[in-house]
């Protein structure tokens, strides 16, 4: 069981972490820059997860000699990780790797579905196509 020393030690190298990132950076610079953004952000929901007790267990994966690791099933099914999903890894500092989810091609393809036409509703894309495709054949 994990102390609330240890807790604190963690909350703290956060705020040391997000103190780095921020070191020597002006407001504009940060908010054009989507890593550090990431990383800073990365860092507050660790800490809001140690602060609302979130964060009770530690999950450890091992590196196979072909680098590859195996997700946690928690961490799975709370991202709703499936196969066909892919990870992006950036290297926030030496110690820390922010892992981004990538869905299936399908599964954003199947996201975009309709959106389109929020942007024009008085349009009908495929209509327009079809029309097009059908003067120039």
């Amino acid at each position: 069981m994990r102390t609330e020393a240890l807790y604190l030690d963690d909350i703290l190298d956060a705020a040391d972490a997000i103190a780095r990132f921020l070191r020597d950076i002006e407001k504009e610079t940060f908010l054009s820059d989507d890593l550090c953004q990431s990383a800073v952000l990365q860092k507050l929901t660790f800490v809001d997860a140690l602060i609302t007790q979130e964060y009770n267990e530690v999950m450890i994966t091992t590196i196979t000699h072909k680098n590859m690791i195996t997700v946690p099933a928690e961490i799975a099914q709370q991202y709703g990780i499936k196969p066909g999903y892919r990870l992006e890894w950036i290297a926030v500092d030496r110690e820390q790797i922010l892992v981004r989810v990538i869905p299936h091609r399908r599964e954003l393809s199947r996201r975009l579905l309709g959106k389109g036409r929020a942007l024009s509703p008085e349009r009908d894309a495929v209509a327009e196509l079809v029309e097009e495709r059908a003067r120039e054949g």
